[in-house]
């Protein structure tokens, strides 16, 4: 059977359960996914920081401080998430071609761990490079001149087995529900500044917040402590540290707003994926390549003055609410929901990694 060997040497640990129970970041949860949905197809291992080896179905599971040189060389493909460490490249032995080296980009091309591609020996060595968007793929082909015919866009899946597994209830729009549910430095302090203002015009609105850095394997929240503490103190605020991907889609399932005045470029943005396929209202700020994937989202664009941020986000809320409220979308929003489970479901997904890499 053709063999897929996936490392990620991010610091943070999970298995197939995990991701139900526990809070993990968009990467590691897409990698996840989509790694169980090729097992279906394919023999893949994936390397990721487990301390003991385990099986999910046909999934294999091991720990990324351990990879043998014998089973990168019975591989197929390789394939690295997010980067590559310094110099291991030149350490895995090839032989008769295999195995052949792949990028599954998830970083900005800003980001560190991707500095390594400014390297000529390493764009030699990698062989396909995997993009969750074409904003993406244009960023890295224009940053670190790949050749665009070794790349492919295959996005990011949500977790279908969670989906699933919840209770569906009817959306209701009878008052403003929102919910953000990315860390904290991705606008969050923008969406609180300007909440007062919206419930001002529309008593009795909810905002639920699950942030914290725990999504990404750690408990340090304290450069954000004054923020949340403010969270806490907001009338109408309901602050909850992330948490599975079962209570998570639960909280989606009863909200009816996902409000991200988002203030980095997302290369995909899993958590707006998952507000979607359970049928949210998409309130988002004009970055990266949030208007590529969630084209019929409504968008305004937070620049200039950072403290102009707050009202014109209070301002946008507001008029999309008046407008949900006056006439609430729930055929739109059912239909359109349909339509981003079956792109990004992680079978969808998992075809296209197979044939960027296996066509």
């Amino acid at each position: 059977m053709t063999k897929l060997t996936v490392i990620d040497f991010s610091a943070q640990p999970y298995d197939g359960e995990d991701i139900l129970h526990s809070p993990l970041g968009g990467t590691q949860s897409a990698v996840l996914e989509t790694c169980l949905a090729l097992s279906n197809d394919l023999d893949v291992t994936l390397h990721n920081a487990t301390d003991r080896e385990r099986r999910i179905g046909r999934l294999a599971i091991k720990p990324n401080r351990a990879v043998s040189a014998g089973e990168l060389v019975a591989a197929d493909w390789v394939v690295f998430v997010s980067g590559v460490p310094s110099g291991l490249l030149e350490r895995i032995p090839h032989r008769a071609g295999r195995p052949r080296l792949a990028l599954w980009a998830h970083h900005d091309v800003v980001q560190p761990a991707v500095q390594h591609l400014t390297e000529p020996a390493v764009l030699r060595q990698l062989a396909k490079y995997l993009f969750a968007s074409e904003w993406q793929r244009d960023r890295y082909c224009a940053t670190f001149f790949i050749d665009r015919a070794a790349t492919a866009v295959v996005g990011n899946p949500y977790c279908q087995r969670a989906l699933e597994r919840i209770e569906r209830r009817d959306k209701s729009f009878d008052q403003p529900h929102l919910i953000y549910t990315s860390t904290p430095d991705r606008g969050l302090s923008v969406l609180v500044d300007a909440f007062p203002a919206f419930v001002a015009r529309h008593p009795g609105a909810k905002l639920t917040v699950l942030s914290g850095m725990e999504l990404y394997g750690s408990a340090d929240n304290e450069p954000y402590r004054r923020l949340f503490e403010k969270v806490e103190e907001t009338p109408g605020v309901r602050l909850m540290k992330p948490t599975g991907k079962l209570r998570l889609y639960e909280c989606l399932r009863d909200a009816n707003v996902f409000a991200y005045p988002s203030t980095i470029d997302e290369t995909f943005c899993i958590a707006a994926l998952e507000a979607r396929v359970l049928e949210n209202v998409l309130l988002l700020g004009k970055r990266g390549a949030l208007p590529e994937n969630f084209a019929d989202a409504r968008f305004v664009a937070l620049s200039g003055d950072p403290a102009t941020y707050a009202p014109a986000w209070a301002q946008f809320m507001s008029d999309a609410w008046a407008q949900v409220s006056a006439s609430p979308p729930r055929a739109e929003l059912a239909a359109a929901a349909a339509a981003y489970r079956e792109r990004f479901a992680p079978a969808a997904v998992a075809r296209r990694v197979r044939g960027a890499l296996f066509c």
